[in-house]
């Protein structure tokens, strides 16, 4: 049986400690074994695993909901977009998830944990992070153009206050189209590699999410995860 934590609004987060930087270079992982984890989920349709247990959302958007009800979603997902097999997350809550021999810890952050970490609104999903033994992940799986400096400030922020725990960020990338506040069809292309490059330059391990594509310019540094698993769009 999986237990969805809520959490009291005074907390910050579900670690039972604050947001203060730890020691530089305190950690029990390699950096390797935090991706081998994430590598058993499936972050909307995009995975490296064809069947995953898990696939874990930010927003229930329709392209980003596996049609496999084999595959139980995970995050803030309405009834109405998919009522079997959804372990729901509201904003602010966490649960704790066993894939194979790891547990991984799933926070979705809620719009008053943006306002703490600086940012003054929502964004088009809501931000989650990811802990497996005392490493983290940051997840963010779809994103507007005005979104994409807000995503600039939540990396830079969680990363002062998780230091070198805060290993590996996930984000989404675009091939050219006008979409999301695009008033080109290249401008969310470039702006979600430019936050690629951002990520690498904190010094984070970037894994790109498809959308729905991994274009052709992807760069080096990023680990690709393909969308191979049908959605319901």
């Amino acid at each position: 049986m999986v237990i969805v934590y809520h959490l009291p609004p005074y907390l910050l987060t579900p670690f039972c400690e604050p947001l203060t930087p730890p020691p530089k270079g305190v950690s029990g992982l390699s950096e390797l074994r935090i991706v081998n984890t994430l590598r058993k989920l499936a972050f909307g349709g995009c995975a490296v695993n064809i069947n995953p247990s898990y696939s874990v959302v930010g927003h229930d958007h329709k392209d980003h909901i596996v049609r496999d009800l084999n595959i139980t979603v995970v995050g803030p997902v309405r009834p109405h977009v998919r009522s079997r097999n959804v372990l729901r997350v509201s904003p602010g809550d966490f649960v704790k998830l066993h894939v194979g021999n790891s547990e991984i810890l799933v926070w979705v952050l809620s719009t008053w944990h943006l306002r703490q970490l600086g940012i003054p609104r929502g964004l088009h999903t809501f931000p989650v992070v990811l802990k497996v033994e005392d490493e983290f992940a940051v997840y963010i799986d779809d994103i507007d153009i005005e979104d994409v400096e807000h995503v600039k400030t939540l990396l830079s922020n969680l990363k002062k206050s998780y230091g070198d725990l805060l290993k590996v960020a996930l984000l989404p990338v675009y091939g050219r189209s006008k979409q999301h506040g695009s008033q080109t069809s290249t401008e969310l292309h470039e702006r979600s590699i430019e936050l690629l490059k951002f990520a690498n330059e904190l010094g984070l391990t970037v894994i790109a999410l498809a959308h729905p594509i991994i274009p052709p310019d992807l760069p080096e540094f990023a680990i690709p995860f393909f969308k191979i698993i049908k959605t319901l769009e």
